[in-house]
């Protein structure tokens, strides 16, 4: 009976391990997958940024194209009116430094 009891115990012992070992296996082969799939999304994402910037870098080339190309003619036929010549500044009676507010009185 003892002979019979000691032969079991290392053939369950054997599954333990080979099973843990099938775990450590599988987990191994998800976290590089996950690993992999990270640098392909990366890959995306910086590929996607690439033609952003380019697009944006010619959407400013032309707007300044059109910024530079606006006359005062085009911005009256437009219905836009000059006011540079016709600045006025607003003025006031008492000086700012005249007014003040006091504390504790």
């Amino acid at each position: 009976m003892n002979h019979t009891h000691t032969s079991t115990l290392p053939s369950s012992l054997f599954f333990v391990l080979f099973a843990t070992l099938a775990v450590l296996v599988c987990v191994y082969l998800y976290l590089i997958q996950s690993s992999v799939v990270s640098v392909m999304e990366r890959r995306s994402y910086e590929t996607r940024a690439s033609q952003l910037e380019s697009e944006l870098a010619t959407l400013e080339s032309s707007y300044v194209r059109l910024i530079g190309s606006i006359t005062l003619a085009d911005a009256t036929a437009r219905g836009f009116v000059d006011v540079s010549k016709a600045t006025g500044y607003a003025l006031t009676k008492t000086p700012a430094a005249g007014v003040a507010m006091r504390h504790g009185n």
